[in-house]
């Protein structure tokens, strides 16, 4: 989640590479991520003129969402739905993997030391349905599945995980399924000046290109902090930043009005959505006194070169349903295998079993219909 404490998200780098060094992956032996071309990739949709794109409205079911009864997580944040494919390996999330939905999250009964972090969950979570869940189990966020490469390396299928610190962007490959990852040597990405070496919450996709988009956080310290876009066109190997103002909210952060927990969800059509936060106001929520956070939405059209509001907010902090949210963060979207979308995230609600009216977090959903 996201306050106006303008404290620092980024990832420490040594503790990436500890993490992956005790875990499978493989450091001694490292090698370049440049990829191959495909042999049948469409030079039309390499090279699309941008100016081709015509943006339609959103069809407003596609962002109407509406409660589901209960909660899916009880003392939990800052939720990542994965999926698994047939052979029980973990993958970004895709509607065609099944039914089973997998909830990574953060157990906030546990204290982390990175615990405002949201790439590293501490737990991961399934359900059959994707609202009853089972006990969760301890998850290493490290594992978390990467993207599949546009074009093979060395002329295999490739995975790759990308870490953004204040040292610029980092990555980690594998070639054998996800099995294990490699350490890629060098810098995928090098932070502008304007970032201020410091930067926030960050997701990636690829687009219907083959290149890899990078919406993120900068200059997360300074007063012109606001979400910043780099593209890679050459398989994940660089990044260029494309865009400092992809969301024409530069200026809004003095006033709480900047877009935050920035989450891509990649639709069945090639299009993109961007779920953002914007708090709304000066100052953090005050749980029992004041509710801030509303969740927006963006959508692209051209793999996320240009992106356009949806009309409306998608929800907002206060009385939604029979519940009584004070704060709300980290919204990932997904779209069910009926064409649907369903919201996970976290809301921060009053704790009922509590002797003190203390609050919690939670993970909650909603659904469009």
């Amino acid at each position: 989640m996201v306050f106006r404490s303008k404290k620092a998200l980024g990832l420490n780098l040594l503790l990436i590479l500890s993490c992956l060094i005790l875990s499978s992956c493989k450091v001694n032996h490292l090698f370049s991520p440049e990829g191959e071309v495909l042999s049948g990739e469409s030079e039309q949709n390499k090279h699309q003129s941008q100016k081709d794109i015509k943006f339609k409205q959103t069809d407003p079911r596609e962002v109407k969402f509406f409660l589901d009864q209960g909660i899916r997580k009880d003392f939990a944040a800052q939720s990542y739905v994965v999926s698994k494919d047939d052979t029980g390996k973990l993958r970004v999330y895709e509607p065609k993997l099944g039914k089973d939905v997998f909830l990574t999250y953060k157990d906030t009964t546990i204290d982390q030391k990175d615990s405002e972090n949201h790439t590293n969950p501490s737990k991961i979570s399934t359900s059959t349905n994707g609202l009853l869940f089972n006990e969760g189990k301890p998850f290493q966020h490290f594992k978390k599945p990467g993207i599949k490469l546009p074009r093979p390396i060395k002329g295999k299928v490739a995975y790759r995980q990308f870490f953004l610190t204040a040292d610029g962007m980092h990555s980690a490959t594998s070639l054998n399924g996800g099995e294990t990852y490699e350490i890629d040597e060098g810098i995928r990405y090098k932070l502008s000046k304007e970032d201020f070496g410091s930067v926030g919450y960050y997701d990636y996709t690829v687009n219907f290109k083959g290149e890899i988009v990078l919406l993120y956080i900068g200059a997360m310290k300074d007063s012109s902090s606001n979400i910043r876009l780099a593209i890679s066109k050459d398989n994940g190997s660089s990044f260029q930043l494309v865009d400092r103002n992809p969301l024409g909210d530069r200026g809004d952060n003095a006033m709480g009005l900047d877009h935050r927990d920035p989450r891509i969800t990649k639709l069945k059509d090639g299009r993109l959505r961007l779920f953002t936060m914007v708090q709304g106001d000066i100052g953090a929520p005050i749980p029992g006194e004041r509710a801030l956070g509303e969740i927006h939405s963006f959508t692209s059209h051209d793999g996320g070169h240009r992106w356009k509001k949806d009309k409306g907010i998608r929800l907002k902090s206060g009385i939604i349903g029979e519940m009584e949210v004070w704060s709300l963060n980290d919204p990932h979207v997904i779209e069910l295998s009926d064409g649907r979308f369903r919201m996970y995230i976290t809301a921060r609600v009053l704790d009922k079993s509590s002797s003190d009216e203390s609050y919690k977090e939670v993970i909650i959903s909603l659904t469009t219909r």
